[in-house]
């Protein structure tokens, strides 16, 4: 006989409040002149730098012990991960309230880093983020063989959980205990990597992924390195495409179009440019994944030009342009306001090139060329400086 199944809720924590923070980091048995002196901090300014991370109470009791081993909590959130490993790996003051865990591996912070590193690494590229018992066995098994250090991987397991904390359980599986720990790992990872495939290593793990901190987080721990191998690599490698291109034509809009981003959508009501797609791969996702770092890759300041449609008159336009499309004169029919023509730049150029698009592309280009020259000032003076240091005295 069949019978009905329950029905099933998933249910997800909220982050918690400051208020929640501080009540949760009160309760903690440490020190009580710590626990002050953190939610002191926390009301002053260190909740709002640090909102991401404040997220559980797991995570605040690992902030307070950061905090107690190093009296203060650096606004380089790099550095505060770095800070809070060390202090979840070397931690044994059991005066403090602290329970003292010892490490089942018994492996010096360093080797354990690098193992863990690692393990972030292969995990992120391969978007995993949960684990079953086995998985995460395979996984640090495979972390320990690239790190050719002699570990027995239980035992290595059994730290990241027991002793880090940095895993935990979560019902039948395992889960970082918060993400940002493996984008940080990775990050470390990949500052650290001297392989001869480097850059294909690091193209890896910072092509995808759009949202996360990885790579804000490698240009705080390494910006030479990043803009060396990651940046100036795909902008130079983009500007070969395009420097030469005459924008005033219609082939050189194609082309230009065609090696920096997926479809573009126009509104019918207002002439203006609505928006653009972010292939992966393409350009334009790359500039979308470095603009917090280099403003002058924020290519979209440009395209969405506001008051400015790219057609000043688009009557005018089509009754003068014998090239216009028939559907670009069903879009200015259509009474759907919401309705948007989307670009091809295999077909759309030759009616483009009437408009101010091609002013726009060049305004693109110049801001790219603009950080390319700075970019490679910076390596060009990094290396000098280099050959000083180790010049004869």
């Amino acid at each position: 006989r069949l019978e009905s199944m329950p029905e099933f809720s998933v249910l997800k924590t909220r982050p918690m409040k400051i208020g929640q923070i501080i009540e949760v980091i009160g309760k903690v048995d440490y020190d009580k002149e710590v626990r002050d002196k953190l939610i002191s901090e926390l009301k002053s300014g260190l909740y709002e730098r640090h909102k991401s991370f404040l997220s559980n109470p797991l995570l605040a009791t690992i902030m307070l012990l950061t905090y107690d081993q190093t009296a203060d909590i650096p606004n380089k959130v790099t550095l505060f991960y770095k800070q809070a490993f060390e202090t979840l790996y070397q931690r044994h003051d059991a005066a403090k309230g602290v329970y003292k865990r010892g490490h089942h591996a018994g492996l010096p912070l360093d080797e354990f880093e690098s193992i863990f590193s690692a393990f972030c690494y292969r995990t992120y590229i391969n978007s995993k983020y949960e684990f079953s018992e086995s998985e995460l066995l395979r996984f640090f098994r495979e972390a320990i063989k690239f790190c050719g250090i002699e570990s027995n991987t239980e035992f290595v397991v059994k730290d990241s959980i027991e002793s880090v904390c940095l895993i935990q359980p979560d019902g039948l599986v395992y889960i970082f205990s918060h993400r940002s720990f493996q984008e940080y790992f990775t990050a470390v990872f990949l500052s650290l990597y001297r392989g001869s495939d480097s850059a294909e290593v690091m193209q890896r793990a910072l092509n995808g992924h759009r949202g996360d901190n990885v790579i804000e987080m490698l240009h705080e721990i390494n910006p030479y390195l990043f803009e060396n191998s990651y940046i100036l690599p795909n902008i130079i490698k983009w500007i070969s495409k395009v420097e030469r291109l005459q924008l005033d034509t219609a082939s050189g809009i194609t082309k230009f179009l065609q090696a920096s981003f997926g479809d573009i959508e126009i509104n019918q009501a207002t002439g203006q440019i609505a928006s653009y797609h972010l292939p992966s791969g393409s350009f334009a996702a790359f500039c979308a994944k470095i603009e917090t770092i280099y403003p002058s890759s924020q290519i979209y300041r440009h395209l969405f030009i506001v008051d400015k449609p790219i057609f000043f008159d688009l009557d005018q336009f089509l009754e003068n342009n014998s090239l216009a499309f028939k559907k670009i004169k069903r879009w200015k029919e259509n009474r759907d306001e919401s309705f948007r023509l989307t670009i091809s730049p295999t077909t759309d150029s030759k009616w483009l090139v009437k408009s101010d698009f091609g002013a726009r592309l060049e305004m693109i280009r110049f801001d790219i060329i603009k950080l390319r020259d700075e970019i490679e000032l910076r390596i060009k003076n990094k290396n000098s400086s280099m050959k000083t240091l180790l010049g004869p005295i």
